[in-house]
């Protein structure tokens, strides 16, 4: 099924939803054009006008080209950093706020 991309903003390109139905991901050019960094919304609860700010799920301190491809029911996803530096690809379980996206910063930097 297509992800909904309902409350994204419009420069942003989609790349997944989770299996609840609770969170939009998507790729935006943040913090600047060259870059790309993948970030998370929650989506509003019914009757909520609220706009929530996104989080970024990849370190926007540093510039880097970021691609994230979900499983079919949202569980897990690919983030794949493309450079400057030398590639590197890792699966994510969603949700998991304690895994560090980035192989190598340390636990504290995530």
């Amino acid at each position: 099924a297509a992800v909904s991309c309902e409350y994204i903003p419009p420069s942003a390109h989609c790349v997944g939803a989770e299996s609840r139905d609770v969170r939009r991901y998507f790729q935006a050019a943040n913090p600047s054009s060259t870059q790309r960094h993948i970030y998370s919304v929650p989506l509003p609860k019914t009757g909520d006008t609220t706009r929530a700010e996104p989080t970024a799920l990849t370190d926007t301190s540093s510039a880097g080209f970021y691609e994230a491809s979900f499983s079919p029911e949202g569980g897990f996803y690919l983030l794949s950093y493309r450079g400057p530096h030398a590639p590197w690809q890792r699966v994510i379980h969603v949700g998991d706020d304690s895994a560090c996206p980035c192989p190598s910063c340390a636990k504290a930097d995530c």
